[in-house]
């Protein structure tokens, strides 16, 4: 510790680190809260009204075409397989999303889902997204595919146990009654297990991470 940062006060040790860079801060970019969206259930499908229900949370992904990754992009809208399970044959789903300085709009989706091709334990969801949904301009943050951990980034980049993470996602007592209102949750790894452990739906291939939680997280990327 600089010796600058230590100070005597009360007959006690004092230290404080200045913040030299803002790389420092842990200040969330603004538009991580504009990477999620709300699953939603409507009362009869028409995105006009605000009569929907709200199932959980879940976030946006671009995948550029393999043959034009410059020019061909899908969108895709990722939550937790929890929460599409219990919607099975259900007609009015969607996601809520907010619009460019405007108010939050339900988008509808269609309820075909894709899962994981083996692992049944994997509880992810994928489906695709409308982008351009009634030409109405979308206040969206879409990461690449390129963002996501993969083992070989996670070695690369020395990710492990102790290091912090963030998830936004739906704040079930407060949600925005005009606009999406996502909250920010913080926490950090606490075990990257090389092998399965035991989980509700079985033994999992997962990390476990340790933070506060509530209601509606369930879906939220963690950054």
């Amino acid at each position: 510790i600089p010796e600058e940062c230590v100070q005597m006060q009360y007959g006690m040790c004092r230290i404080s680190i200045p913040r030299r860079q803002s790389e420092d801060a842990m200040r969330i970019p603004n538009w991580i809260v504009n990477s999620v969206g709300y699953l939603a259930e409507h009362a009869t499908g028409d995105s006009s009204t605000d009569e929907y229900d709200l199932c959980g949370t879940g976030f946006f992904l671009a995948i550029h075409s393999v043959d034009l990754p410059e020019k061909m992009i899908l969108m895709v809208f990722v939550t937790a397989g929890h929460l599409v399970t219990p919607l099975a044959g259900r007609t009015n789903i969607g996601v809520v999303v907010n619009e460019k300085d405007g108010p939050s709009i339900f988008i509808p989706i269609m309820n075909d889902w894709l899962f994981h091709p083996s692992d049944a334990t994997a509880d992810v969801a994928i489906n695709v997204f409308p982008l351009f949904f009634e030409r109405r301009m979308l206040d969206i943050r879409c990461p690449s595919t390129e963002a996501v951990l993969t083992r070989e980034r996670i070695e690369a980049n020395d990710i492990g146990i102790g290091d912090e993470v963030f998830m936004p996602g739906l704040f079930s007592f407060a949600p925005g009654r005009l606009r999406n209102l996502p909250i920010v949750r913080h926490g950090n790894i606490a075990m990257m297990p090389p092998e399965a452990i035991q989980v509700d739906s079985g033994f999992a291939e997962v990390y476990l991470i340790e933070a506060r939680s509530i209601g509606g997280m369930s879906g939220s990327p963690v950054y």
